[in-house]
Formats: structure tokens, C-alpha cells, sequence
């Protein structure tokens, strides 16, 4: 029976993808791509974090948002008020985008756009000079309906009294803050559950021979904790290792789903948040400081 099992473990090291980092001294450390539950644990735990600053800095006095305070009132309220239309710009171009894609007028253009890469070596010159059109025509639209969101925002920020500005602005701070931390414990769950035991050894062409490693079923850690306290140029190390790796398993993705080498999209992208090379847990400078 045990015989019979085992036959699945070895099927099931096929699906498995992963990337060999090696250490200084030579070790060899094996960061596997976490699978969907992993996945969902280590956001969890990012929520749970999240949450757990946020409701600690808001319900009680704390330093930090008493420095947060004063560098409110330093500012001033035209300075706090181009931070918070900022902020609500970036909210609000993810937002029309969405407004856009269901927009009836707009919905069979989109469609016609986020196709364009295909059409491009079928269409007429006509044809391709309207796709041309389409996208300056979605440009324009985009950039005109963020443009007024701005200017309501604006508008509703200035018409607050200085204890509402401030409430706005700590709100603000404090989803920021909360991103941050959520983040970060993101990071930490996803090492702890990525790195694993590896006994590779090397071959002559520069391969690893992974026949002794069982798999990779083994946690190089034993519990987040270790992670955390790891040198900061190795976690580094490890992020970056799975960074590349993560993007090399997009790509295959897309690539079998498209069925093409590539398939660029002319419709403006939405700029996503850059993770930070370190982990350590430093609060951010209050803005003004």
C-alpha cells in the first residue's frame, strides 16, 4: 500500500514549481511557488496584521499618531489637502477603469482594444488607424473623468473644517499604514512557507540533481519567527528569487492562454504598488517630519 502511494508523490513532484538559491558557503536552499491555499494563508495573515495595527492606532493614544498629528498641523491644510487628493486620485483612476469596462457606450470599444494585438496582423491600414484612434479616444476619456474626480475631491477636502481635515487625513494614514504592515507580514508568511530543505548537489553542466531532496516537502523554518529574523541580504535574496520566479509562472500562463509569443495591450495600465526589498518593520517618517 505504502508502494502504491508513493507513486503519487512522484507524480505530484511534476507539478511542482520551484528555484534553487544558493547561499554563501555553498548550501543550496530550494523556494517553492506557493499553491492557492498557501496562498490564502499568507493573506490572512496579512489581514489579520492589517487589522490589528489599524484598530490599535485608531482606539488608543500611541506616539506615533501623535507625531502623526503634529506633522498634520505643520503642513497645513493646503499641503494635507494635495496628500489626500492624491491618494484619492490613484483610488479613482482604478475606479473608472472599472466604470469604463461596463460602460455600454464604452464596453464593445474596450473589447475591440484589448483584441487589438491580434488584429494587428490581420487589419487594413484603416483599421488600424481607427485602433489607433480608439486608444487616444480612451486616453482622453480616462484622463477627463479622473481629472473631475480630482476636482470634486478637491473641492469637498476644502470645504472641511481643520478636526474633519484631520480625521481624513489619520484615516488615510492609517490604511497606509496598514497597507505597509500587511505587506510586510505577507512577505514573511510567504518565505516561511517557500523555503524549503534542499540537498541538491550540483552536476558538471551547472544543473542541480534534486533526487535526494524527497521532494522539498521539508520547511527550511520552523515557524515565521525565523524569518523574521534572518539578515536583511538574504531575505532580500529570497524575495527576489521568488519575484523572478513568480513572474517566469505569469508568463508560461498567459503564454498557453494566449496561444501567442505575446500580446502587448494598448489600453493604459494601472501602476501596481512596488514591494519593498526589505522586511524589516520600520513605521514610516509622518509625512512632514
Amino acid at each position: 500500500m505504502a508502494m502504491n502511494r508513493l507513486k503519487y508523490r512522484r507524480v505530484t513532484d511534476l507539478y511542482v514549481s520551484g528555484v534553487e538559491l544558493v547561499l554563501r558557503g555553498g548550501d543550496v536552499l530550494w523556494l517553492q511557488v506557493l499553491n492557492p491555499f498557501e496562498r490564502d494563508e499568507a493573506m490572512h495573515d496579512a489581514q489579520v496584521a492589517r487589522s490589528r495595527v489599524t484598530l490599535a492606532l485608531k482606539e488608543g493614544p500611541s506616539d506615533e499618531l501623535t507625531k502623526v498629528r503634529a506633522a498634520f498641523f505643520d503642513d497645513g491644510r493646503e499641503r494635507a489637502i494635495a496628500r489626500l487628493v492624491e491618494a484619492k486620485r490613484s483610488e479613482a483612476y482604478i475606479k473608472i477603469v472599472d466604470e469604463l469596462s461596463s460602460d455600454e457606450e464604452w464596453k464593445e470599444k474596450i473589447d475591440l482594444l484589448r483584441r487589438a494585438g491580434d488584429l494587428a496582423t490581420t487589419s487594413t491600414p484603416e483599421e488600424l488607424e481607427y485602433l489607433d484612434q480608439l486608444v487616444t479616444e480612451y486616453s482622453l476619456e480616462l484622463a477627463s473623468r479622473v481629472d473631475s474626480q480630482t476636482e470634486f475631491d478637491q473641492d469637498s477636502y476644502a470645504d472641511e473644517d481643520d478636526e474633519s481635515l484631520w480625521e481624513s487625513y489619520r484615516d488615510w494614514w492609517l490604511d497606509r499604514r496598514g497597507s505597509e504592515i500587511g505587506m510586510t507580514e505577507y512577505r514573511f508568511t510567504e518565505l516561511w512557507l517557500a523555503a524549503r530543505v534542499c540537498d541538491a548537489t550540483k552536476r558538471d553542466d551547472g544543473s542541480f540533481d534534486h533526487s535526494g531532496c524527497d521532494g522539498h516537502r521539508e520547511h527550511a523554518f520552523v515557524d515565521k519567527s525565523e524569518v523574521r529574523h534572518l539578515p536583511e541580504k538574504l531575505q532580500a535574496d529570497m524575495i527576489e528569487a521568488l519575484a523572478k520566479l513568480d513572474m517566469s509562472e505569469r508568463e508560461a500562463g498567459n503564454s498557453d492562454r494566449q496561444g501567442s509569443s505575446s500580446e502587448p495591450s494598448p489600453l493604459p495600465s494601472v501602476q501596481e504598488d512596488s514591494t519593498p526589498s526589505t522586511q524589516a518593520e520600520k513605521s514610516p517618517a509622518p509625512p512632514g517630519s
